[in-house]
């Protein structure tokens, strides 16, 4: 595509919360893998670490790993002993999973008061930023009292600075909050998320724009 062309695709994406479902659909429906191809050593590296953000003991309740692409990052964790079920937007990461004999729901239609940890790593900026509020209420209803949500690796408007673009993608980013046009994702407005749920928590995540989100139920 055209810059041009880019550009007025990341104007639909945001103005237009239908147009951006049919997009995110589309693309995550034909996609073959999770996020170009990554080498099992990364997968590797966010188990461990999404381990140690879980914390606890390996048995000590039943984990949800949504928005879990191919569910390498889950069933790394089942290895490490937990007890993961999973769920997906996309078609063919369903039938992927289920057809390995995972658990894994469609992502609209969720359990309610299931899950002691729901993580989404690197996944909830895919959702639209007028229904972003919506979706992390329903993500805390999956999970029973006391639980908590974790949304990892998300990018922030907050340290968008501290990356590097072209004038044009600057100036894309800047009015859209478009960053990643193909695969229809947004940087997340850190103030937005906090106004609402005043109890998260945000730390550093592995890249220096991104950050995780933490609340409790």
């Amino acid at each position: 595509m055209s810059a041009l062309t880019v550009a007025i695709h990341c104007v639909m994406l945001r103005v237009s919360v239908r147009y951006h479902a049919r997009c995110v659909r589309k693309y995550w429906n034909a996609a073959q893998s999770t996020h170009a191809n990554m080498a099992p050593e990364t997968f590797d590296f966010y188990a461990d670490h999404i381990a140690e953000l879980i914390g606890g003991d390996a048995d000590n309740g039943l984990i949800l790993d949504h928005g879990a692409g191919r569910g390498e990052i889950g069933t790394r964790l089942m290895q490490k002993g937990y007890d993961v079920e999973f769920s997906e937007l996309s078609d063919t990461f369903l039938d992927h999973m289920r057809s390995n004999g995972l658990t894994c729901y469609n992502a609209d239609h969720l359990p309610a008061s299931r899950y002691r940890v729901c993580f989404a790593n690197n996944s909830i900026f895919y959702t639209h930023p007028r229904r972003l509020l919506g979706e992390i209420s329903r993500l805390l209803q999956c999970l029973q009292s006391g639980g908590r949500l974790l949304l990892l690796d998300v990018p922030v408007l907050q340290r968008m600075d501290r990356l590097s673009p072209g004038r044009l993608k600057s100036l894309v980013w800047r009015v859209t909050h478009v960053i990643q046009p193909d695969a229809c994702g947004f940087f997340v407005d850190e103030r937005q998320v906090l106004a609402a749920f005043s109890d998260t928590r945000i730390t550093d995540s592995w890249s220096d724009y991104r950050v995780h989100f933490e609340t409790p139920h």
